[in-house]
């Protein structure tokens, strides 16, 4: 698996028992520590949509438990977003350059959209090295979604130490 030695890929957020977050009160994913990597993506895939525009945010902390309550707004300036993503042809991506929001007017249900986080984008000064996604509430409809994140770019050779061959063992 040549992908998994130099990505690392992750649930940014989840939801008991439903692979798909409904985010109707908004929704908060999980710190995703980027100390080994200098990419970090988020891969957003909507489910259904039924209402409302929900504003996704990013923030930044020194730890994955924000144990110093030093939680911080991180900006990012563009997204990519695959209106067919559901279509068996290729899917085509396009570059906004803004901040996300994932809007009722587009329609998104079966969209895609990836938010990408250099990490030199942190305040690593302040030793600043965490990252979550934050959705905004859209309303009181049932507005489901789902969010992966992927590290990528090692800073230290990759994950092959980490990788088990299961022929070999």
């Amino acid at each position: 698996m040549e992908f998994l030695k130099n990505h690392q890929v992750v649930a940014a957020m989840t939801e008991t028992n439903d692979p798909r977050c409904n985010i109707t009160g908004g929704q908060v994913g999980d710190w995703i520590c980027m100390k080994g990597y200098n990419r970090l993506a988020f891969l957003i895939v909507i489910d259904a949509w039924v209402a409302g525009d929900s504003a996704v945010t990013l923030q930044q902390s020194t730890d994955i438990a924000n144990s110093l309550g030093d939680a911080k707004a991180l900006t990012y300036a563009e997204n990519w977003r695959c209106a067919a993503y559901s279509l068996e042809a290729a899917p085509v991506w396009v570059k906004t350059a803004a901040a996300l929001t994932i809007a009722n007017a587009n329609t998104p249900d079966n969209e895609a959209y990836l938010i990408e986080i250099e990490a030199d984008m942190l305040d690593a000064d302040n030793k600043f090295d965490c990252v979550k996604i934050v959705f905004g509430t859209p309303g009181a409809q049932n507005n489901y979604l789902n969010c992966i994140a992927i590290l990528s770019d090692p800073r230290y050779g990759g994950l092959e130490s980490q990788m088990v061959d299961p022929v070999a063992n």
